[in-house]
């Protein structure tokens, strides 16, 4: 269990650190991360830093596609973590 909530714990600091960066390269006019990027680190399991990073840095918040997908994946995730845990 300690291995999988440190895996969850790291993809989702990295996550919310690369969601952080693409709204400051929208704001700045760099090359931006794609969405399919940012959807692909979530579901790999970032999605609770991202989730985070949508209320917090209020990026891709209006968006339909990330305000559907990563409540899923939230829940997904922490169903896996609770059947890891739980067995």
């Amino acid at each position: 269990m300690c291995v999988v909530s440190l895996y969850f714990g790291v993809v989702s600091l990295i996550t919310f650190l690369l969601y952080a960066f693409d709204k400051l390269a929208a704001r700045c006019g760099w090359r931006r991360i794609s969405e399919r990027a940012l959807l692909v680190v979530a579901a790999i399991g970032g999605s609770f830093g991202a989730l985070v990073a949508m209320v917090v840095v209020r990026h891709k918040s209006r968006h339909l596609k990330f305000r559907i997908t990563l409540p899923i994946l939230v829940v997904a995730h922490t169903l896996l973590l609770l059947f890891v845990a739980f067995g």
